[in-house]
């Protein structure tokens, strides 16, 4: 391994520059590192014992998740358990948020009843959030990356609620989904 010695025509103060330099990139990289990690270990929800890395294998419950609310914003709706809000954090401009607590029908489903049951959804969603709504969100992401949270309109009624109660959802707190075809082909047969 061959060291590159300083030419004898470089002076002190390029020496000097390049030593600076150096240790300016340094300083930032540490700098990029400490951030990071204040980012995902300073929240008060790795304070007790590793609460994130806890709330990852099992469905996050409100009395354990450290939630923020947000400010009132308009949200766009991609179904009906899931939107998009916009943020003003600097690191992303919008953050997708799942709707904790309840499950919705799929629109990629294959049966044609459950994705009909989708639209329904969806479009249930985007009448309770025409109006800006709050967000609420804890440090906790589901299996797909995304933020879980809740919705709530100025009048302090939880949309998510609203959801089930209209029929749109079920509760939901982990494991298999509900069989959305089979529920539809039991509304068809009950009036």
């Amino acid at each position: 391994m061959s060291h590159r010695r300083p030419s004898p025509d470089a002076t002190d103060d390029e020496a000097a520059d390049l030593l600076g330099l150096w240790v300016i990139l340094v300083s930032l990289g540490f700098m990029a590192v400490v951030l990071a990690a204040g980012i995902l270990f300073g929240h008060p929800a790795h304070a007790e014992g590793g609460q994130l890395a806890q709330a990852r294998q099992r469905p996050a419950q409100v009395a354990d998740t450290p939630w923020r609310l947000g400010p009132y914003r308009r949200v766009s709706v991609i179904d009906g358990d899931t939107i998009d809000t916009p943020t003003n954090s600097g690191l992303a401009r919008v953050i997708r948020v799942r709707l904790l607590g309840l499950d919705t029908p799929e629109a990629s489903s294959a049966c044609p009843e459950e994705k009909a049951m989708a639209q329904e959804a969806a479009d249930f969603l985007r009448r309770q959030t025409a109006e800006p709504v709050a967000v609420v969100t804890g440090l906790d992401f589901d299996r797909y990356g995304r933020v879980l949270g809740k919705l709530f309109d100025r009048e302090g009624r939880d949309i998510g609620q609203r959801l089930i109660e209209g029929g749109y959802a079920v509760a939901y707190t982990g494991g298999a989904r509900q069989n959305w075809c089979e529920i539809a082909r039991r509304r068809a047969i009950i009036p």
